[in-house]
């Protein structure tokens, strides 16, 4: 659990201060890191769409598996019980006033209240109440938010209660 993450955190980190960028396809890696946290997603039985057309990022691959995974678990702890088929969404859009590629990732979970959702990615935060706060350590989306912040990817949230989670990573404009 939350030990793990820390020292696999702690390991990134140290073997990747110089992070690899590379041209990524956003869907497809984001199969990958699916396959990758299966067994996490059948024992909730969640259903995978992805959604979008294949967009290319550059990043670094250990990097992006690792938000990527963290915000899979962090969305397989909140399944609740009366949530009849939990879905995980992987949808890719262009923000053309930006000129950014966003991979937005939802879960139809339990949701986020307005005045917690500020403060989801600090450190120790385990929600104020309601399913948010059972086996939460609050580490996993803290973590989340010192990758991407490695990686310059922007993180964004949005949430209503019983409604799910969308977890945006917006990534750098950079110009081939």
């Amino acid at each position: 659990g939350n030990v793990e993450q820390i020292l696999d955190f702690a390991r990134i980190r140290a073997a990747h201060k110089d992070y690899i960028f590379e041209p990524i396809s956003l869907l497809g890696f984001a199969k990958g890191t699916i396959e990758n946290n299966q067994t996490l997603l059948d024992e909730s039985a969640f259903r995978i769409q992805f959604i979008g057309e294949e967009m290319e990022v550059l990043s670094d691959r250990k990097g992006l598996a690792f938000i990527l995974g963290q915000i899979i678990a962090n969305s397989t702890k909140y399944v609740t019980q009366n949530q009849d088929s939990p879905i995980l969404k992987f949808e890719t859009v262009y923000d053309k006033v930006n000129d950014q590629i966003v991979l937005n990732i939802s879960d139809n979970g339990p949701g986020v209240s307005e005045e917690d959702l500020a403060f989801i990615f600090d450190k120790g935060f385990t929600g104020g109440r309601g399913a948010y706060t059972r086996q939460a350590t609050g580490m996993g989306l803290f973590l989340v938010s010192k990758m991407a912040y490695d990686l310059a990817i922007k993180l964004d949230a949005k949430s209503d209660i019983d409604s799910g989670l969308t977890i945006s990573l917006i990534f750098p404009n950079v110009k081939q």
